[in-house]
């Protein structure tokens, strides 16, 4: 079954969620795709436009455009909307999403307040949708693969160090710093999570959530 899928804000984190879900498709080729990207929503017809043609060049079929996503939800015949908004408006959007019957992927952070996401998260489970806040981190292969060894008895020993690090330029890219743990390990990274077992690196990779580090540390976030 394949979904439509809508994206509300068409701003830079939308492209990486539109690649995202091009490997996803190109990873199941043959298969029937899970998502079909049918409409973008976003006040700013420039942005709107130009990930547009992304879509139509990534996944061969140009989404319907619109300038407020409230007119999409009534024309649309959709089943998922992913929120790539400002985080202020997360709750009010999310409401009007699930109030149109829609499943719901929100970037991270859910919201700015505990308040807000608990909202959210309420008002999904009273009507019964589901609720998705991206990245997943702790998900990742790396990191379940990192949280493994850490927790096996004598596999890598005790950690003594957990940092979590990014540095960001002003174009809003992200770029290398070089990283001295204990003098015994330097490493050059973009961005992610260094375990540190008796002074030397275990496991660099990326990891964009404080949440991770405590389901490595403790098995729990």
């Amino acid at each position: 079954m394949t979904l439509k899928l809508a994206f509300i804000g068409t701003g830079q984190i939308a492209g990486w969620h539109l690649r995202g879900i091009a490997g996803l498709t190109e990873h199941l080729r043959g298969a029937e795709p899970p998502f079909a990207l049918v409409a973008l929503a976003d006040p700013r017809a420039e942005a709107r436009e130009a990930l547009a043609v992304e879509v139509e060049r990534m996944l061969g079929r140009r989404p319907t455009l619109y300038g407020d996503y409230r007119v999409m939800l009534e024309r649309e015949s959709l089943d998922v909307a992913s929120l790539l908004v400002p985080h202020n408006v997360h709750w009010s959007i999310a409401r009007d999403c699930l109030d149109a019957g829609l499943h719901l992927q929100v970037q991270k952070p859910i919201a700015l307040t505990i308040a807000d996401g608990r909202r959210i998260i309420d008002y999904a489970q009273a009507k019964g949708r589901a609720l998705v806040v991206s990245e997943p981190s702790v998900l990742g292969r790396n990191t379940r693969a990192l949280f493994a060894a850490l927790h096996a008895d004598g596999l890598v020993g005790t950690p003594t160090m957990l940092l979590d690090y990014a540095v960001t330029t002003l174009n809003g890219g992200f770029s290398s710093i070089r990283l001295h743990v204990h003098d015994e390990a330097v490493h050059t990274v973009e961005q992610g999570t260094t375990v540190c077992v008796d002074g030397v690196d275990v496991g660099s990779h990326v990891i964009r959530h404080q949440g991770a580090l405590r389901w490595l540390a403790f098995g729990r976030v």
